[in-house]
C-alpha cells in the first residue's frame, strides 16, 4: 500500500478520511498547516488525532507564505473596492502546495484530504505543478 500524506485538522472529516486510508492499509502521515503564531486548536487536534491513530503527524510552517501570497493582497484588494476570495488564493497558492511539498519530504506518494463524500488520495500527478 502507499505512504500517504493526509491533511489533517483533527475535524471530523480529515479524521474519518485518515481513518479509512489506514484502514485499507495505507501508511498515513498526518501534516497540519501552521496559518497563525502561537497555539492553535486545530494543531492540537490534529496532533490529538494523529496519537488516537497511531499515525505521525506533523506541524508545517505556512504564516509567512499565507501572509504574502493571502492577507496582503486581500488587505490590498479591500482597499480599491474589490471584494477578493482568499479561500481560492490560498489552496492554489499555499495550502495545497506546501502540504504537497510536505508530503514528499516525508516519502509520501500521494496527498489526500477529508473534503468531500469519501476518503480518496490525490495522485502525485494531480498536485505536481502546483
Amino acid at each position: 500500500m502507499a505512504r500517504i500524506g493526509m491533511a489533517l485538522s483533527g475535524g471530523v472529516d480529515s479524521s474519518v478520511a485518515a481513518w479509512i486510508l489506514k484502514q485499507q492499509g495505507h501508511q498515513v502521515v498526518g501534516l497540519t498547516l501552521q496559518m497563525g503564531h502561537g497555539a492553535s486548536e486545530t494543531w492540537r487536534a490534529g496532533s490529538e488525532v494523529a496519537g488516537q491513530l497511531g499515525i505521525a503527524h506533523f506541524v508545517v510552517p505556512a504564516q509567512g507564505q499565507f501572509n504574502r501570497q493571502v492577507v496582503e493582497p486581500m488587505v490590498a484588494a479591500y482597499a480599491t473596492g474589490q471584494t477578493p476570495n482568499p479561500c481560492a488564493r490560498c489552496n492554489a497558492l499555499v495550502k495545497f502546495p506546501l502540504l504537497w511539498q510536505a508530503a514528499q519530504a516525508q516519502g509520501c506518494q500521494a496527498l489526500a484530504t477529508g473534503r468531500g463524500e469519501s476518503a480518496g488520495a490525490c495522485q502525485t500527478s494531480a498536485l505536481q505543478g502546483r
